[in-house]
């Protein structure tokens, strides 16, 4: 109830708050929603006026008040302009609505694209995937500019390697754009720079200009080789852009730089039995811990690379034109006035990278950038000093430049711009990997850096830093990652017990298909999976338990439920049945001849689940739809269907339907079908017939996170892969697919046919989160917009 005798002095105050104020938030500093609006507004660049509730004595009684002029029991309470917009999930609306833009004279000016993203690399590649995956509209605009060699990607034939290293490079470029158009993201061969606020001109290969819009812009655009500024620099030497451009071996080689790409590139080209100097102007591998740095070159020294220790290039010249040619280098001593001369057939220049930042037109809308190298400063969040333009990658000032970092960047920055997240990108104890020949893994601190923050007598019991030099050092060090970022100890170092004498195995191709697979089933049920609720025995009736094996499948209909259920016949049966094929279907469908985990205690579930391989077989929705359909619905045998189902649809949705329809009901068509589905009548009645549920209802796939999704299209390998992890591929086959009767996506496209756009849409909302979860794209045949 509202208070008493003060009541209208209070109100006055609240009100007060609301006038004074172009925004004011009702908030209590623990509460995540709140922090959620908040972040909103900070992201729009608004001033807010947040009034923390549980910091004030009085604070109960103003919410009294506030639930007394609102109805809104809850916080936030957000008023703009003197309005009251509500809790966190109406305000995020109207902020997708530009309501909330609007009360805030905001301009919401139409554009061509929600998100155009300048690059494409891994991290712009990554955003706009994720943006797409989010509904947006989305452009990426990519174009390289050619080094004086004339790089812009690998095309060379420098013998059968260098094929076959042009061939994977070309096979990644034509994937990615595969898949940006699955993913309905527009790509343009083109170079972008801005000429207005949110507006580009993109120019292609050919100088033709076009001009497009957007929102938001993500900069993506990476770095290039810089050069040393001596005569002879452009001419005659090549970056590690070029190295795989040479139609010919490079021969006698001079690596200039001790960077992480010079070190690479000289003990790869060592490994080729080439003739191979490093010139180096002072340490290896600055910002890494300078003694594994040392011991990685000692052991390329050892195996045949030269090094030339703090001497400069200040000139290059040609001595003779050829396939390779001859060069001549003049290098000076940083150290005194001594001069050398060496002679080379190729001059590798690997001194670091500059961001492509300046000729993009950033000074026309005003987005500052680090003069002495070009690079952006950003927020946490990514943003640059103009609120709607962010960068990743490479190009961002005082951040790690590494692949994996600007891919994580650009996935959390397209959900929290699009999806709701407020997750960002951590770029603390990242672990990278130098490919010297003795391969070098990190993360987190040097020795050097250690020291200079924690002085050199403050031992930490943490472990802030790891370091390893030996065979696969990338391997080994992501698992020592993991241990740092959940606070690894030097206890618990030195009491874990290790693996001998083996080191990580790379990992299969099934491993990674699966482990994308999971990675991109949490990153969308992070984005729409936002309300969570306990499970009830009831919801895990379609998870089968196989105690011996430690396995819990939840079945689908119209997935191969039916040999999938064979097959667990066989390994839990006790010898009863043998071959999965000798199983008659009926049979394998009898609920007394598997257990389903609801028949367990909940210590028994909660145990099933935490410690059992669970996994799930998933088909194109639509596919899985019209299979359903022409099973109950075409033959004539399924009489139960026709009665139960068949019946009431023909009633309900065929005009003037026939006594004998009525009655038998095995004549319903699919448009009938279709309209049965969408009608909001239908879920009122009654749950959906589990041959027709949606699969995420069913499963529940982001409640249970299953360890293997496997896919229809990909039966016989993801089930061999399964009975595989549990050692039972030597004893059980699973049954082949049949692909005579098998529901194919053009038999799919002719049943569609009949549908209209209008019911098109509907079902395919009806069905959308089964599209995202299990990454498929929208059928090609649906009319609608």
């Amino acid at each position: 109830m509202p208070p008493t005798g003060s009541g209208d002095q209070l109100r006055a105050r609240v009100q007060s708050l609301i006038d004074s104020n172009r925004v004011v938030v009702f908030s209590k500093s623990y509460c995540p929603y709140c922090v959620k609006v908040k972040d909103l507004f900070k992201k729009l660049n608004v001033d807010i006026n947040s009034v923390e509730l549980d910091l004030m004595d009085e604070g109960p009684n103003f919410q009294d008040v506030l639930f007394e002029m609102t109805g809104q029991k809850t916080v936030p309470n957000v008023f703009v302009n003197k309005k009251h917009i509500g809790g966190c999930d109406k305000t995020m609306q109207a902020h997708d609505d530009g309501v909330l833009q609007k009360l805030l004279g905001i301009c919401t000016e139409s554009y061509d694209y929600d998100l155009i993203v300048i690059g494409g690399g891994s991290g712009g590649l990554a955003c706009s995937k994720e943006a797409a995956l989010l509904g947006k509209k989305v452009m990426v605009l990519d174009y390289v500019v050619p080094t004086p060699k004339g790089t812009k990607w690998v095309t060379h034939n420098w013998s059968t390697m260098k094929d076959a290293i042009s061939s994977y490079i070309g096979s990644l470029n034509w994937g990615y754009r595969v898949e940006l158009r699955n993913k309905n993201v527009a790509y343009l061969n083109s170079y972008a720079e801005f000429v207005e606020p949110h507006k580009i001109k993109a120019t292609n290969a050919r100088g033709k200009e076009t001009f497009h819009t957007a929102a938001t812009f993500v900069l993506a655009t990476g770095e290039r080789p810089r050069y040393l500024g001596i005569p002879g620099d452009k001419e005659y030497c090549i970056t590690s852009d070029d190295l795989f451009y040479l139609s010919y071996c490079p021969g006698k080689t001079l690596v200039v730089g001790a960077s992480y790409v010079a070190l690479e590139c000289a003990g790869f080209l060592a490994g080729l039995g080439l003739d191979v100097t490093v010139m180096v102007r002072s340490i290896l591998l600055r910002g890494f811990d300078q003694e594994m740095a040392e011991k990685a070159g000692a052991y390329m020294e050892e195996h045949g690379v030269k090094f030339i220790r703090k001497f400069v290039p200040i000139k290059v010249e040609q001595l003779e034109e050829g396939t390779p040619g001859r060069l001549k280098v003049t290098a000076k001593s940083t150290e005194s006035n001594e001069v050398i001369e060496g002679e080379y057939n190729t001059v590798l220049i690997a001194v670091g990278r500059d961001a492509c930042t300046r000729k993009i037109g950033l000074d026309k809308v005003g987005v500052q950038i680090n003069d002495k190298n070009g690079k952006i400063p950003v927020n946490d969040e990514e943003q640059t000093n103009v609120p709607y333009i962010y960068a990743i990658g490479d190009i961002l000032d005082g951040k790690l430049e590494l692949t994996p970092v600007a891919i994580q960047a650009g996935k959390l920055l397209a959900r929290r711009l699009f999806g709701g997240s407020s997750v960002k990108c951590d770029y603390i104890n990242v672990c990278t990997t130098v490919f010297t020949p003795l391969e070098y893994g990190c993360c987190g601190l040097s020795e050097e850096k250690a020291i200079e923050l924690y002085g050199e007598e403050n031992l930490e019991e943490r472990v802030v830093g790891f370091h390893y030099l030996g065979p696969n050092a990338g391997e080994v060090t992501q698992g020592y990652g993991v241990a740092i970022k959940c606070g690894l100890t030097k206890e618990l170092l030195e009491t874990t017990i290790g693996i001998h004498p083996t080191c990580a195995e790379i990992e299969s191709d099934a491993q990674v298909i699966h482990q994308n697979r999971r990675e991109l089933l949490d990153s969308v049920c992070q984005v729409y999976a936002r309300k969570r609720r306990v499970l009830t025995p009831d919801d895990l009736k379609h998870l089968i338990v196989d105690d011996r094996h430690g396995l819990l499948y939840c079945y689908v209909p119209k997935v191969a439920c039916t040999n999938w259920k064979r097959v667990l016949m066989v390994l839990t049966g006790d010898g009863k049945y043998q071959d999965p094929l000798k199983i008659p279907a009926n049979e394998a469908h009898i609920p007394s001849n598997l257990r389903t985990l609801s028949e367990y205690s909940t210590p028994e579930i909660n145990h099933r689940l935490r410690n059992y391989l669970k996994f799930i077989f998933v088909r194109e929705p639509f596919e899985r739809l019209v299979s359903a359909y022409r099973n109950k619905f075409t033959r004539k045998y399924n009489t139960a269907f026709h009665k139960r189902y068949g019946t009431k649809i023909i009633r309900r949705h065929r005009p003037q339907p026939s006594t004998d329809a009525l009655e038998k009901g095995d004549d319903v068509s699919f448009d009938e079908f279709v309209y049965y589905l969408v009608d909001p009548h239908t879920q009122r009645e009654e749950p959906f017939n589990e041959h027709w549920e949606r699969v995420h209802s069913l499963c529940h796939p982001c409640i249970l996170h299953y360890d293997v999704v496997g896919k229809y299209e990909t039966l016989d390998d993801d089930a061999h892969y399964i009975l595989q992890l549990i050692g039972a591929d030597k004893g059980v086959k699973f049954p082949s697919s049949s692909q005579t009767a098998r529901t194919t996506d053009d038999m799919t496209a002719q049943f569609f046919k009949k549908i209209t756009p209008f019911y098109q849409k509907k079902l395919y909302n009806l069905y959308k989160m089964d599209f995202l979860l299990f990454n498929y794209s929208k059928p090609s045949y649906l009319n609608f917009r």
